[in-house]
């Protein structure tokens, strides 16, 4: 699965829809409640004076 979205919330939302609808298109799992979990990192690189 690949999808983006503007924001973190927004891309929870969308996961939430389409983690579901993957599973029913493809007949896996049990139903009922699927948990998933989105996890974010980000590294930057400060500058310093000189």
């Amino acid at each position: 699965m690949a999808t983006e979205a503007d924001t973190l919330e927004a891309l929870a939302v969308k996961l939430g829809t389409m983690t579901p609808e993957l599973l029913d298109a493809n007949e896996g799992g049990e139903r009922g409640d699927v948990p998933f979990e989105l996890l974010a990192r980000r590294f930057a690189v400060a500058q310093r004076a000189a």
